[in-house]
């Protein structure tokens, strides 16, 4: 799986590495992060998802739903890398509509300044 937690200016953040997975990939590794991210104590995750060149597709979606669906109790903010263009648009979008606390950020140095910030 393709999930470890780092600190970052004393925040414990959890990194979901998606990049360059295919949608099968992508969606798997959703699912194994989701059961152990839904876990933790509400509102207490901070995940950064970097999603660059994943191969985005019907399938992917419903993952990164189900993903969303799963963790919401869990997880406080979520910085996504990758998500550009009209995928950054969708997620903005999908953020307002669910009220979650998610951000589309240009690299992982923006995402964890911006989740490090997050209390």
């Amino acid at each position: 799986m393709s999930l470890e937690f780092v600190t970052y200016k004393g925040k414990r953040i959890a990194l979901v590495e998606l990049e360059e997975r295919s949608a099968d990939e992508a969606a798997e590794l959703l699912d194994e992060a989701g059961a152990t991210l839904s876990a933790l104590p509400a509102g207490s995750g901070l995940v950064l998802a970097d999603a660059s060149q994943v191969i985005y597709d019907r399938a992917t979606s419903v993952a990164v739903r189900a993903f969303a669906a799963r963790t919401t109790r869990a997880v406080r903010a979520c910085a996504v890398v990758g998500a550009d263009g009209l995928r950054g648009l969708a997620l903005t979008a999908r953020a307002r509509l669910s009220g979650r606390h998610l951000k589309a950020c240009r690299d992982r140095v923006e995402a964890l300044e911006w989740l490090s910030s997050q209390a």
